[in-house]
């Protein structure tokens, strides 16, 4: 059960880096993201469609969505320092342990990757009334080799909080039930996400790169668990089967008998 629980987080894995590759190369070789984000740019009055420190969304898709994420996570910690506060039938310290971890890993991951890639945000390209000249800035990648201070936009930091919740697929539940839970998890992201998009910090591609990334992180963690739980499986068992020495109490019955 162990090892084909394991190759199917490869597989996932392997799934998701696959379809990572491919969103870069679009999002490199078309233009499919600057025609997404002109839906939500008016290049008469050249304002997005929401204004981020006006608008009333903010609390519904940026604000909200945080604090909601941070309240969990801290939820999290509470239940792996007394696992008695939930029913186990719910959540099991383990589980906490590895939901806890996905929120904290997958938005570092992001935050190192944004951090150190020359990719540049919508708004800050003249086609959307920034000062740089490249269209396909937002996608260039060179961040990491160069030593001038990078544009920092790819990929979405405030969506991964969202898609960090797609750990939630990787627990052991029903296959109804891990299917709801990933549909929060893809739901949250999208729409924390979707909302960045609308007002020009982000293009498409990097929600969903946000995503990919958020399925390998947690894949990842969730495969390092699965080994460390078949090794103390297998452990066990070895000791259940191990002959007792000849001083110990049973075999010391058993001869009396």
């Amino acid at each position: 059960m162990g090892d084909r629980r394991l190759r199917s987080l490869i597989f996932a894995s392997l799934a998701a880096a696959l379809a990572l590759a491919a969103t870069v190369a679009v999002a490199r070789l078309t233009g499919i993201d600057q025609q997404l984000s002109e839906l939500f740019f008016n290049q008469a009055s050249g304002r997005w469609l929401i204004d981020h420190d006006t608008s009333g969304l903010r609390l519904w898709f940026y604000d909200g969505p945080k604090a909601l994420i941070i309240f969990f996570g801290v939820f999290l910690l509470c239940v792996m320092l007394r696992p008695s506060l939930v029913p186990a039938t719910w959540m099991t310290r383990g589980e906490a342990a590895f939901v806890f971890l996905c929120l904290a890993i997958v938005p570092l991951v992001i935050g190192v990757i944004r951090n150190n890639s020359n990719v540049q945000c919508p708004f800050t390209l003249q086609q959307f009334g920034g000062a740089q000249s490249n269209e396909l800035a937002h996608v260039s990648l060179t961040g990491f080799i160069e030593a001038r201070r990078p544009g920092g936009c790819w990929p979405s930091g405030h969506a991964s909080g969202g898609f960090a919740l797609l750990c939630l697929v990787f627990l052991e539940r029903r296959r109804s039930t891990r299917r709801l839970l990933g549909l929060l998890g893809v739901v949250a992201g999208t729409a924390m996400g979707a909302y960045q998009v609308a007002r020009g910090a982000h293009f498409a591609s990097h929600v969903l790169v946000t995503g990919l990334i958020s399925v390998l992180v947690c894949g990842g963690i969730a495969a390092v668990f699965q080994c460390i739980t078949s090794q103390k499986l297998r452990f066990a068992s070895i000791d259940n089967c191990a002959p007792r020495m000849s001083g110990s109490p049973s075999s010391g019955k058993a001869r009396s008998m």
